[in-house]
């Protein structure tokens, strides 16, 4: 009879610890899993940057903005090479959804990486030597979105040649819902920028004679 007692015991026992432990293994478990996604968005998005980046400083004489073939999408003074950046980076960002994708800046990079002489993002707006694209759910392409700069002062004679920066925010939204959890925020910002020199072009080509 006490045999009886103690199983019962330990199995009311067992189950109790089990309560107790589950939470736990469970959100080690997501925990897990949801790391996984979260670095998967990091390599895209910074691989992402990286060809856009790449893209837009090898084409600092293509001349303004187009879209669609011939029919201009931004401002004149929009330079096309910020355009070919967005569109290669909406080809090499295909592993990032488009839902999670903020925008897209390409701004003239100063001497620490950012735009102008700015030390972070920290509280800056793209403006000025800054093109800002989003994403068009219509067209399923990057779109002029804002910004200004106009691509005849870019410099990129062979001896005081400009830098082009690429930046793109997104946000991680969770997968395996950890944003139901007590301290979870609802969604988590990824945000990446690269940074490159224009390839510098001939006297003829750009720099005057």
């Amino acid at each position: 009879m006490m045999r009886g007692h103690r199983r019962r015991d330990e199995r009311g026992a067992a189950a109790v610890e089990l309560a107790l432990v589950m939470p736990v293994l469970l959100v080690l478990v997501f925990g897990m899993i949801e790391m996984a996604f979260l670095m998967k968005d990091n390599v895209a998005v910074a691989s992402a940057t990286r060809v856009g980046a790449r893209i837009a400083s090898a084409a600092p004489n293509a001349g303004p903005a187009l879209c669609d073939g011939e029919v201009p999408c931004a401002p004149g003074s929009t330079p096309r090479f910020a355009q070919l950046a967005a569109d290669a980076m909406q080809t090499n960002g295909s592993a990032i959804p488009t839902d999670q994708i903020d925008e897209i800046w390409i701004y003239q990079a100063g001497d620490r990486g950012f735009p102008g002489a700015a030390d972070s993002f920290d509280g800056l707006t793209c403006t000025a030597q800054c093109v800002r694209f989003i994403w068009s759910p219509s067209r399923l392409a990057f779109r002029y979105g804002g910004g200004d700069w106009n691509e005849v002062a870019t410099t990129v004679c062979e001896t005081e040649g400009q830098r082009v920066g690429v930046r793109l925010m997104t946000t991680h939204e969770w997968v395996v819902g950890l944003d139901l959890w007590p301290g979870f925020p609802d969604d988590f910002p990824v945000d990446d920028h690269a940074v490159m020199a224009f390839e510098p072009l001939s006297i003829e080509d750009r720099c005057g004679a």
